[in-house]
């Protein structure tokens, strides 16, 4: 009986935090009810969709492309070596592992498109302040995923390299980079995916890529070139990411792999 006063003690408190939250955020599922015919009228105002933007639209579609394929390779690279300074079984310096582990979460706790804000400002316009603001991401993300990805490496394989007498590099090369490479893989790619979705936005902030024209298009009431850039830049992300999904089954063996390779004990 105890328990269940509990349990319904703890769901009573949630449910008062909500409504709480709904009342100091001013939501109104009625007033979203009155709102559907705006929307309606604003939906209809957005076909059909003006194809004739579209050959305009493909070099800023073509740049957020090319700003996520740039951060995705600089944070994998940044990732790996901290995520090897994060990893506990790897780095037994233990001031550097809380200085590394602390970078990362510090890193992954600032959305890209804050990142992509404060680099604007520093740098200027273009997609440059879009690459650093992803890979700023994406590093401390990643490098996290390495980081428990490494620690839960199987520690017979360390002990078998220490007992042939191979060095610590070795070791990383041979042992722990062998053994975790398919995850580290999927981490990747998956990261990808994010890149590629999130450069679309990047244009809101300055930081260049389709979002610079989408923006402009919405300040501009031009819905039927809205509608053309939403579409565009969902056939892009559905292929790109129908791609990565192609590529993660061959490298990894098919999701199962993955599924597996995920379900490893992590610190």
């Amino acid at each position: 009986m105890r328990l269940i006063s509990r349990r319904w003690l703890v769901i009573g408190l949630l449910l008062a935090a909500v409504g709480i939250c709904m009342v100091e955020t001013q939501t109104s599922p009625a007033a979203a009810i009155r709102g559907v015919p705006s929307m309606l009228r604003y939906l209809r105002g957005m076909w059909p969709p003006a194809w004739s933007a579209i050959p305009g639209l493909l070099e800023p579609l073509l740049e957020s492309v090319e700003i996520a394929v740039v951060a995705i390779a600089w944070a994998s690279f940044g990732a790996l070596i901290l995520g090897l300074l994060g990893a506990r079984n790897i780095n037994s310096i233990g001031w550097l592992y809380q200085a590394v582990r602390i970078l990362l979460n510090t890193l992954r706790g600032i959305p890209a498109l804050l990142y992509a804000l404060v680099f604007v400002a520093m740098v200027g316009l273009g997609p440059f302040p879009g690459v650093l603001g992803l890979a700023c991401h994406c590093t401390g993300s990643l490098g996290r995923y390495f980081a428990e990805a490494f620690e839960s490496s199987d520690p017979g394989l360390i002990e078998a390299g220490k007992s042939v007498g191979a060095h610590k590099g070795q070791i990383i090369v041979h042992f722990v980079l062998s053994d975790t490479l398919p995850l580290l893989i999927g981490y990747i790619l998956y990261y990808f995916e994010y890149c590629i979705r999130t450069s679309t936005l990047l244009g809101f902030v300055g930081a260049g890529g389709i979002g610079v024209p989408l923006l402009v298009a919405l300040r501009l009431f031009r819905t039927r070139e809205v509608a053309a850039i939403l579409m565009l830049i969902l056939a892009t992300v559905f292929t790109l990411d129908r791609t990565s999904a192609f590529i993660r089954r061959q490298i990894l063996g098919g999701e199962h792999t993955l599924h597996r390779l995920s379900k490893r004990k992590v610190r």
